[in-house]
């Protein structure tokens, strides 16, 4: 039997209609918080990777779509209508940790691996390198449409403008 409780959490994300979903690394795939318990959303399979093995960030698009990265296949998946995981970026990025979605739908993604933050368009296809930033993890935007970025490096956060402009703020 499956367990039923989160053993390493790594992210989680919350949409306006009060769905929560968490990934964990102990459960290729993710978890979906329903009525008080975790239910499985998305079961991947644990062989080393295919899609959703090593999910490391999830958010949700303008339109309350999930959007997952994931560090096995290196890519950045929507889950449509049916709940089937598409991929965005055809594997043109490198470690998705941290994904938001900008007022326009475009989805900024920090990559762990290159050290920068990809601009995906909101229907998908060739990510654009919007900024250079050291060890980037968590994201979020502000109320003028920056970027924010944890860092794992020396400096710990970063602003980072719509049009690239990079600043450090810690």
């Amino acid at each position: 039997a499956r367990s039923t409780e989160l053993n390493y959490p790594l992210a989680i994300a919350a949409n306006e209609a009060g769905e929560t979903y968490l990934a964990d690394r102990n459960l290729p795939g993710i978890w979906k918080l329903k009525d008080g318990e975790l239910v499985v959303y998305f079961e991947a399979s644990k062989k080393l990777r295919t899609p959703l093995n090593a999910v490391r960030c999830l958010a949700f698009d303008k339109e309350g779509k999930l959007l997952v990265g994931d560090s096995a296949t290196r890519e950045v998946y929507r889950f449509d209508e049916v709940g089937k995981p598409v991929p965005l970026t055809d594997g043109g990025i490198g470690i998705p940790m941290g994904i938001a979605a900008n007022k326009s739908g475009e989805l900024l993604v920090s990559d762990l691996e290159l050290h920068c933050i990809w601009k995906v368009p909101d229907a998908g296809g060739k990510p654009v390198k919007l900024a250079d930033v050291p060890a980037p993890a968590g994201v979020c935007l502000d109320s003028e449409g920056n970027l924010l970025v944890v860092s794992r490096g020396k400096d710990q956060l970063y602003r980072v403008s719509p049009l690239g402009k990079v600043e450090i703020l810690v």
